[in-house]
């Protein structure tokens, strides 16, 4: 927005404020530290993420605050890189203990230099703090719950399978028994068969008709000779009748 000629003056008193009406606002954390080592700015929001009041932090060395408490290594090691490298913005996820708790914060630090003629070949860095922790607890339960469904996919599948193959061997199995069931019902009318034709052939008219035949032709040979007759084995029956008076002895 460009100042109009009626508005009042902005001081750098004013710009301050609006920076730091800004940085307060921020759901970020902002940290800016100079070459010194020095903290010289540090958010609502960043003091709450490491657990300090802002006056704990705020014009104190920085080793002082993070070097000396432990927990802090990893920040730590990123933000005394970006002093040593003065290097272009990097961006890291470190874990910090706080407490008895681990937090997960997506750190960007970056090398600035003052581009003010008063202020030459000073510089500082910045660093913007975000915690994550609970983004990436969300993301390792999504990660975790996707491996069980995984899990229990392939066991599924690995049931079904199986369910599968016993069908098969079900299938074939009543096959089997079909075909035993036919040989079995096979044999049963043969058998059938067989015991009707055992009691049938008694009743071979054949026999009977034998003897008749014998007969005839015993009487037409010669008569001087005797007559040879065959009979057919067939079931003899004889009847005695007694006829009297029984006296006692």
């Amino acid at each position: 927005m460009g100042h109009s000629y009626g508005d009042p003056p902005v001081t750098p008193a004013h710009s301050q404020d609006i920076y730091r009406t800004l940085l307060e606002n921020l759901t970020d954390g902002v940290m800016v530290v100079d070459v010194d080592g020095t903290v010289r700015l540090a958010n609502p929001v960043l003091c709450r993420i490491f657990g300090f009041k802002p006056d704990e932090m705020v014009e104190r060395p920085f080793g002082e605050i993070f070097v000396t408490t432990e927990g802090f290594d990893d920040f730590v090691e990123i933000v005394l890189d970006a002093i040593t490298e003065q290097g272009d913005i990097k961006r890291r996820v470190v874990s910090v203990r706080i407490g008895e708790e681990f937090r997960s914060l997506a750190v960007t630090t970056s090398y600035l230099l003052t581009n003010e003629p008063a202020q030459a070949g000073q510089a500082a860095v910045i660093a913007v703090v975000a915690d994550i922790s609970e983004i990436r607890e969300l993301r390792e339960t999504e990660l975790r719950m996707a491996k069980v469904v995984e899990n229990q996919l392939a066991e599924l599948q690995k049931a079904y399978q199986d369910i599968e193959a016993r069908n098969q061997e079900l299938s074939q199995m009543m096959k089997r028994v079909q075909a035993a069931r036919g040989v079995a019902a096979l044999l049963g009318v043969g058998v059938f068969l067989a015991i009707g034709a055992w009691y049938v052939q008694p009743l071979n008219p054949s026999g009977a008709a034998a003897a008749p035949a014998a007969r005839s032709a015993a009487r037409t040979e010669d008569p001087g000779k005797l007559p040879t007759v065959v009979v057919a084995p067939g079931e003899l029956r004889s009847t005695i009748a007694l006829r009297g008076r029984l006296t006692p002895g």
